[in-house]
């Protein structure tokens, strides 16, 4: 079965405070420097999406799905399973390591303020991945 991902771009604010607040919301409209700036990150993101996809967040959601599933589960209880633990993983990993990649430092930041970004992150690419991704991906499978 082939594996079937969003990619998942974090924290776009590694522009300073002030571009920070102007991006994610106060009001004021995205400034073409962030933009251009977020387009040369996005390449890095990707291939460190699918890294933690192959290396961890596969592996780990295999492993919990053996323990949580069984052999009567319905095909969508098993999608449905595997979407929320891969969703999970991933913007558990990728709060940080977004943060970290976007502001090309590695600091405490994204720890000080994890709880509020990865529910963010995490409810947004649940329901892109269940909505979007996945009908699309098995619309071109079949």
């Amino acid at each position: 079965m082939q594996r079937r991902h969003i990619i998942f771009v974090d924290h776009f604010c590694h522009f300073g405070k002030r571009d920070c607040t102007d991006y994610c919301g106060s009001g004021t409209r995205l400034q073409k420097r962030n933009y251009l700036e977020t387009l040369k990150i996005i390449p890095f993101m990707w291939v460190i999406v699918v890294l933690l996809v192959r290396l961890v967040a596969g592996p780990l959601a295999g492993r919990i799905m053996q323990r949580f599933s069984g052999q009567t589960d319905g095909f969508n209880a098993r999608i449905l399973l595997n979407t929320s633990l891969n969703v999970t993983i991933l913007s558990i990993f990728l709060t940080i390591l977004g943060t970290w990649v976007g502001s090309k430092q590695i600091s405490l930041e994204p720890f000080r303020n994890f709880f509020h970004s990865w529910l963010r992150n995490f409810g947004v690419a649940f329901w892109i991945e269940l909505l979007i991704a996945r009908p699309i991906a098995r619309l071109a499978m079949k």
